[in-house]
């Protein structure tokens, strides 16, 4: 009853503060502080309370309620630091203020803002991966600009913006866009927006993941730090991406692989024969109303040899990120799973098969107006890449793709669909990539064939790829490497009232393991499920700590384990991660492990760096005592660890600079302590 009595009363605050009642916003807080409530500031981070993004970025009553606590002797020791971030970082909220009514501004200045704003997001998506980071792009360049996903996700932001303030089209039958104002003018709001998200990101930090906002006088410069934390983060980011560039380079130089044929090799020949042609067959430039690319063909019926989009074969491409899919998920069963309705991973893999054809048949004929000087090529390609359909039409070339009723492919448009004359939706049209308005659906066809729609589906459907039909293979798989190395394994071992996932013991020593298996996250928002499940982990990992620290429970775990007492030299303890978020991350000695990675190193102990194997065991057969020196960060994140370098970034606001710190890794380093450290196999391999 308590608990629900303060959380009620700390929304009722936030509804006080929202509507500018002093009195009862003073009222409540003194309530909430002053009375005998368990850990209210837990609630008020909960809620994000003492977050100007609630208020629209108008702080000052919050500054004045905070201050009026602060001098009562509302906080104890112990929550003074926070308080001291909560009031550097509201600071900066006049600033974003400040920007978020330029982008409104902006917005309502434009009558076409939310095409044009459209095209954009489509366009940038395509042409991010083109542009190349040298010597002199600076590190928050390489956040934002080379992002394809942060530059969709500010654009998100504005065209949320614009669905709050303006009233939208009745029909997307408009085929015009802003055409008088440069794109870089867009941009400039759409960066905008990046720092709007970048605040309410941090704003996270502080609240979640314990993170410093410290204020610097001299340079006006308010500075977001915790570096155990981003550490962690940053390790565990690094780490898979370098695993994922592994497995990349040798699944596409794989003979294995040689003989499936890549999507863009089918299309650049198909491409050809129709230019052979004398006039396309699959696209035409139309001069009415004005210039655009049209397609003739949105659907390819030719015989089953060339159907790309309704047979079961699967292009290189696919085959990899299926691949890497199974290896995230730890199994391959999950292919024929149903995400939603009777749709499986392979009919969206068809889905967005088919939006790729789309969105190459665009680019293409882009390219190929460029080489015309007499045309405005780039205008041309923005009236003409997001095209229009009936959502009818279009729940037909689903049902042709995948062979499902009319009624579940209307349904899955409607999912991965963004509704502007849906006030309540939010926008994100990186995982909603239909824009639908009436009748009729816009499409952003470059997005819609290269986001993460399997993820997304799992995630909003609440299927977990890796945890289905009574099986979690990721602790399967980890049980699995344990014996391949002779160990005694135990999974969800029962002691009094308490479990713990994993027991393992060789040789005298005894590991047990907390696995833990949320959902990916890819922002800092979604990083606090991850952290949850973590924090879990370590307290059941404490737990234990404390059973086993009695030598007469510890007897009895053992003999509930049939493991004799007499046997055992070392204890040791961890959690595990089934993503790759936080690796590394550490509470009272207790680490957290990407559970790929432990996986990799029982089962080889090998690593690729650059183009060169190395074994991190001390010898050619694995022993235990390889695995404590893994848990104690002895070998691989001690190198690491070696390599790290800060990095400090600042965004500069109308009276206050925002920075950060984090930190990245030499990877020329890690080479060389790789040579120096550990014994060279051979070519790399995928662990």
């Amino acid at each position: 009853e308590k608990d629900k009595l303060i959380e009620s009363a700390v929304l009722k605050l936030m509804d006080s503060i929202n509507s500018k009642n002093y009195k009862d916003s003073f009222g409540l807080a003194r309530i909430i502080f002053m009375c005998d409530f368990d850990n209210p500031l837990a609630v008020i981070k909960q809620k994000g309370a003492f977050r100007a993004s609630k208020y629209n970025y108008q702080t000052k009553l919050l500054i004045e309620l905070i201050k009026d606590l602060h001098v009562r002797n509302c906080f104890s020791n112990d929550m003074l630091a926070y308080i001291k971030a909560v009031n550097g970082f509201l600071l900066l909220a006049p600033d974003i203020l400040n920007m978020k009514v330029k982008i409104i501004s902006f917005i309502k200045s434009r009558p076409h803002f939310l095409k044009t704003a459209l095209c954009l997001a489509e366009i940038k998506y395509h042409d991010v991966n083109k542009s190349k980071i040298t010597e002199y792009t600076s590190f928050r360049e390489q956040l934002y600009f080379f992002s394809k996903e942060t530059i969709l996700s500010s654009i998100s932001y504005t065209l949320q913006i614009y669905k709050e303030e303006q009233e939208v089209p009745d029909s997307l039958k408009t085929i015009y866009i802003d055409e008088k104002i440069n794109d870089e003018v867009f941009e400039t709001y759409f960066y905008y927006a990046y720092h709007i998200q970048r605040y309410n990101e941090a704003e996270i930090n502080i609240d979640f993941f314990g993170y410093s906002a410290s204020f610097d006088k001299n340079t006006k410069t308010i500075i977001v730090h915790n570096e155990d934390f981003e550490t962690a983060k940053c390790q565990g980011y690094t780490k898979s991406d370098l695993r994922w560039q592994a497995q990349q380079f040798q699944f596409y130089n794989s003979e294995e692989y040689a003989h499936v044929v890549k999507f863009y090799d089918f299309m650049d020949q198909f491409w050809t024969a129709d230019e052979k042609s004398e006039k396309s067959y699959i696209y035409k430039v139309s001069d009415f109303p004005i210039k655009r690319i049209c397609l003739l063909v949105t659907f390819l019926s030719y015989a089953e040899e060339i159907n790309i989009f309704s047979n079961e074969k699967m292009f290189l491409e696919e085959v990899i990120m299926l691949k890497i899919l199974a290896s995230e998920n730890y199994n391959d069963d999950f292919l024929d799973k149903k995400l939603y309705k009777q749709f499986t991973v392979f009919d969206i893999i068809k889905i967005q098969r088919f939006f790729n054809y789309v969105s190459y048949i665009y680019h293409k004929v882009y390219e190929k107006l460029t080489v015309d000087e007499s045309l405005d090529a780039h205008l041309i390609r923005k009236r003409s890449v997001l095209p229009v359909f009936k959502t009818e039409q279009l729940a037909v070339i689903f049902q042709k793709i995948c062979g499902y009723s009319r009624e579940d492919c209307l349904d899955l448009i409607e999912k991965i669909s963004t509704d502007f004359s849906n006030k309540s939706d939010v926008v994100d049209i990186q995982y909603q990539p239909i824009i639908k308005m009436g009748g009729s659906s816009m499409i952003l066809p470059t997005v819609l064939a290269n986001s993460n729609l399997i993820r997304s589906f799992a995630q909003t459907e609440k299927i977990h790829l890796s945890t289905f039909e009574h099986r979690d293979y990721m602790i399967r798989n980890i049980s699995d490497a344990f014996k391949s190395k002779g160990f005694k394994v135990n999974i969800d071992f029962k002691y009094g009232k308490d479990e713990i996932d994993v027991v393992a013991f060789l040789d005298g020593y005894l590991f047990l393991f907390e696995c833990k298996n949320p959902f990916h996250p890819v922002n800092d928002f979604e990083l606090r499920n991850t952290y949850s499940h973590i924090e879990k982990g370590f307290s059941q990992i404490k737990k234990f700590k404390n059973i086993l620290s009695d030598k007469h429970s510890l007897r009895q775990f053992l003999k509930n384990l049939n493991i004799e007492f007499e046997l055992v030299k070392e204890i040791h303890f961890a959690v595990i991660n089934a993503n790759r978020a936080l690796s590394g991350l550490q509470h009272d000695n207790i680490k957290v492990l990407h559970a790929n990675e432990l996986i990799g190193f029982l089962e080889s102990g090998l690593i690729g760096i650059a183009d060169t194997v190395y074994r991190c065991w001390e010898y050619e057969a694995f022993k235990p005592t390889d695995l404590v020196k893994f848990l104690n960060g002895e070998v691989i994140t001690s190198d690491f660890e070696k390599s790290k370098s800060e990095i400090f970034y600042g965004y500069p606001l109308r009276s206050y600079t925002m920075a950060f710190k984090t930190y990245a890794f030499e990877l020329d380093k890690i080479a060389i302590l790789a040579e120096e450290n550990y014994c060279k196999i051979a070519m790399p391999v995928i662990e």
